[in-house]
């Protein structure tokens, strides 16, 4: 009896070997049987039991920190899902009402909320996986944890009972083998530098400067930061899509070119304007679509005159007049999207020959929205630029309603920077017209110019609305 109950408590702590919580235990049973056959003393059985015990309080609270560990994932998982469907559901209740209403000039809001609906739910499915894996990573551990020092209880309960022969060793080995340990994610070795960028493209403020006779000015180019983004999903769209995923993609390629100049030639590699100009010409009756369209442009003609020439040749310039046309009378977005668009195209000769035919359209768009400054402005630098040729001058800045329009602008935001600048400018490159300037002095340019400079003194920076005054002043 005695014989059969030190062999089974041999083959049990045999059995344990396998797991390190027990190793400790198993030196001990060996070292206190010098020899097969012996019995054992009660104090190194009672030892080998507290011992196992003691060991599987020790397990036990390490599964419960690492079930603690797992519950607080699930919790923070659970409370990002519950933010994102709450503001999922917030975006598209204002949706819904956006519609019931009917209201005019929500097309844009509304295309706006889907468009965040839509990255709500992209984060959503991002954010689930890995908080799911990590979760069921943590079950997965602390179930074979659990297996693994319930079996060593029964073990220890059965040697201290009757003294019957232990299960095979390869039985009793499965049962109690306790989970291998946890593999920490290797830490990842930093990303290589990115290789020097290229030298920058040309680039321009967007404002054209006339010196009367003495050489033409260049404005400073516009800072950026670089970025990478993937644009086939755009280029598909717009290719293949409805409309309304199509003013979906002409938003989003607006937000990826105009981040930075890395965006910005990618969009233009792998989009380009042809297929923007494709969809303005498909969707001529759609404002919203125009003006996205107008905006997809503007980001990648930022700073690029290498880049207008191609827009300029590919159509861009016609199309967008056709949407100034059709739409800038009664829809001030679209009137400020295009006049912006058309105004970084004027960087270049080529666009504005086509340019100058529609200087009255831009005027009346001024006129029509009077009250909105964005629309002032760009339309007084798109007239700067303008009257940079001769044939404007000669042929267009003299018609009633031209050179009205702009005076007309300096008057009603007379403390509006932008306003200010692009209407001097359109002012000084249209006083080098001696048939203009008797014009601008009657339509109380000098008084306004005075103005500007007091009002806001980084006027007086390049020089140019100081010479205007001066100008001004010595006509009869």
């Amino acid at each position: 009896m005695v014989a059969n109950r030190g062999t089974g408590l041999r083959l049990l702590v045999l059995g344990l070997l396998s797991s390190e919580c027990c190793q400790e235990a198993a030196a001990l049973a060996v070292g206190g049987v010098a020899a097969r056959g012996l019995p054992v003393r009660s104090s190194d059985l009672d030892g080998v039991r507290n011992l196992l015990r003691s060991r599987i309080e020790v397990s036990k609270a390490a599964l419960r920190k690492e079930m603690s560990e797992a519950d607080f994932c699930r919790t923070e998982l659970d409370g990002a899902r519950s933010k994102l469907e709450t503001q999922s559901k917030v975006v598209e209740e204002k949706l819904r009402a956006l519609k019931a209403l009917g209201a005019k000039g929500t097309g844009h809001e509304e295309i706006d909320g889907e468009m965040a609906v839509k990255r709500a739910r992209q984060s959503l499915k991002a954010s689930a996986p890995e908080g799911e894996q990590q979760a069921s990573s943590f079950a997965a551990v602390s179930s074979r944890a659990a297996t693994g020092a319930a079996g060593a209880a029964r073990a220890a309960g059965a040697a201290g009972a009757a003294g019957h022969v232990e299960p095979p060793l390869d039985t009793r080995v499965e049962e109690v083998m306790l989970p291998p340990p946890r593999i920490e994610p290797a830490m990842l070795a930093p990303p290589p530098l990115p290789p020097p960028a290229a030298a920058p493209p040309p680039s321009n403020d967007g404002l054209l400067h006339r010196d009367f006779g003495h050489g033409h000015g260049q404005g400073q180019g516009e800072a950026s930061l670089p970025v990478v983004e993937p644009f086939q999903s755009v280029l598909g769209t717009l290719a293949n899509g409805q409309e309304r995923e199509r003013e979906v993609a002409l938003k989003e390629l607006t937000f990826l070119a105009g981040r930075d100049q890395s965006g910005q030639e990618q969009a233009i590699r792998e989009v380009g304007a042809m297929p923007v100009i494709q969809v303005m010409r498909s969707h001529t009756a759609s404002a919203g679509m125009q003006q996205s369209a107008c905006q997809a442009l503007r980001a990648m003609l930022k700073n690029r005159v290498d880049y207008q020439d191609d827009i300029t040749s590919c159509g861009g310039v016609e199309a967008v007049q056709t949407a100034l046309q059709r739409h800038g009378g009664d829809n001030v977005a679209v009137a400020e999207e295009a006049l912006w668009t058309m105004q970084k195209l004027s960087m270049v000769e080529a666009a504005r020959h086509q340019l100058v035919p529609g200087i009255d359209l831009v005027a009346q768009t001024m006129q029509r929205h009077h009250e909105e400054p964005a629309v002032q402005e760009s339309g007084c630098k798109l007239l700067g630029n303008l009257a940079y040729e001769e044939e404007a001058m000669t042929g267009h800045f003299l018609r009633p309603g031209v050179m009205e329009a702009v005076t007309e602008a300096m008057r009603e935001h007379p403390h509006d920077p932008g306003v200010q600048e692009g209407a001097i400018l359109a002012l000084h490159n249209a006083a080098c017209s001696t048939s203009l300037q008797k014009k601008i002095k009657d339509l109380g340019g000098e008084a306004l110019v005075q103005h500007a400079l007091r009002t806001h003194p980084f006027l007086c920076q390049d020089g140019s609305a100081q010479d205007l005054l001066d100008l001004l002043m010595d006509l009869p």
